[in-house]
Order: C-alpha cells, then structure tokens, then sequence
C-alpha cells in the first residue's frame, strides 16, 4: 500500500467542506468542484442544448398585422420553450450541485425534482449559483444567454 501524499489529503479534507450562499431566505450548499465536476456540469448544460430551437426572424417594417400577430405568438412560443428548457437545466443542476451540511448529495440521481420546484425556489438558486461561480461563464449564465440566441 503506498502513502498518499499530504497534498493529496489536502485536497481531498478541503473538497469535503461545502460553501453555503443565501439567497431570498434560503440556504443553498454547494459542493466544492473538482476539476473533473467542472467538465460534468459542462455535459449537462450541453444535455439540455437544442440548436434547432431559434428566435423568429423579426417582420419587416410596413408589414400586415397578421404577419406581426404571427411573429409575437411564434415569440411567445419561443420564450416558452426556452425558460421551459432553462428550468429542467437549473433543477439537474440543483440534483448535482446541491449537498447538506456534511457535503452528502441532497438527491438522488434519478430523483424528478421539476415537478415539484417552484420558480422562487428555482430563481434563489441561480442567483447563488450565480455568486458561487463568481458570475462566472461556463455555467448556467451562459446557458441561459445560448437559450436566448
């Protein structure tokens, strides 16, 4: 058996400890990433991508109003699907994301949360999502502006 290193012990003590962000009232911990949950939150936001999901092309000026009537209902219709597909993205990034004080999962994997999520609960958590990542890109901030395109 050979002897791990004190860095490796390091690591690992200090990948345990979960950082807890409050946002609206509610407590959100989060585990600690490695490098290698880095590239799985990666695949899930890639999991949740649709390319053939565009905007509508904006009618030209002078148009008829059917013509604008169609274009805000196929609108409507987009920024549906997209907030739809936005939350199924927050919520398998709650199940993967969230632990409890002991940095233990909070749900299974195969655990259907998006019933059951209500949107405050699902905004609190972007946010402290959003400060846990720094704000940074490479997370649901930039999946959101892909859903927007």
């Amino acid at each position: 058996m050979s002897e791990v290193s004190k860095g490796i012990l390091m690591l690992r003590k200090d990948a345990t400890k979960p950082v807890t962000i409050t946002k609206g009232g509610q407590a959100f911990t989060f585990k600690k990433l490695t490098m290698d949950a880095e590239d799985q939150i990666k695949v899930i936001i890639q999991a949740h991508q649709d390319t053939s999901l565009k905007p509508p092309t904006q009618p030209e000026e002078g148009c008829s109003e059917d013509v604008i009537d169609q274009y805000i209902k196929d609108l409507d219709d987009h920024s549906e699907k997209t907030q739809k597909l936005f939350r199924r993205l927050t919520c398998d990034l709650m199940k993967f994301m969230l632990v409890d004080d002991n940095g233990k999962d909070m749900f299974d994997e195969k655990d259907d949360i998006y019933p059951i999520v209500n949107n405050v609960f699902a905004q609190n958590f972007f946010n402290a999502y959003m400060e846990f990542r720094g704000g940074n890109s490479g997370g649901v901030a930039e999946a959101e502006s892909r859903f927007q395109k």
